[in-house]
């Protein structure tokens, strides 16, 4: 008949499938980002403070930080890899985004770290 349109089931698993691949890569990374920017915090303040360099509770002002840091890191996550899902291949992305996350976590160590250690070294 005129006017109607009957699509390839195929087509339309491959569509659907391919939506449900997108939006559970996106989850996946998203929650990466989310435990990178809380792990990243307090992995530096806690090792440093465990190591002798400083002490937990010159980390204790850095507690609101993960207020920022999850979601921050999570979106960060999540919209390079919604950026990158037409444009590269699955090795490429898990590369990039691998290094993005790993790279986030030790800006965030780092960091977390050296405000313990700093503030140590103030008080003696």
């Amino acid at each position: 008949a005129a006017g109607t349109f009957d699509p390839d089931p195929m087509i339309v698993v491959e569509v659907v499938g391919r939506i449900v691949y997108f939006l559970f890569a996106e989850i996946v990374w998203i929650l990466v980002g989310c435990v990178v920017g809380f792990f990243g915090l307090f992995g530096g303040t806690f090792v440093t403070a465990g190591l002798g360099f400083g002490d937990e509770q010159n980390g204790a002002a850095l507690s609101f930080m993960t207020m920022l840091t999850v979601p921050f890191c999570g979106t960060v996550s999540g919209v390079s890899s919604g950026l990158l899902f037409a444009a590269a291949d699955f090795r490429t992305r898990v590369l990039t985004l691998g290094g993005l996350n790993l790279a986030m976590f030790a800006v965030l160590f780092g960091l977390a770290a050296y405000v313990v250690a700093a503030g140590g070294r103030r008080r003696r």
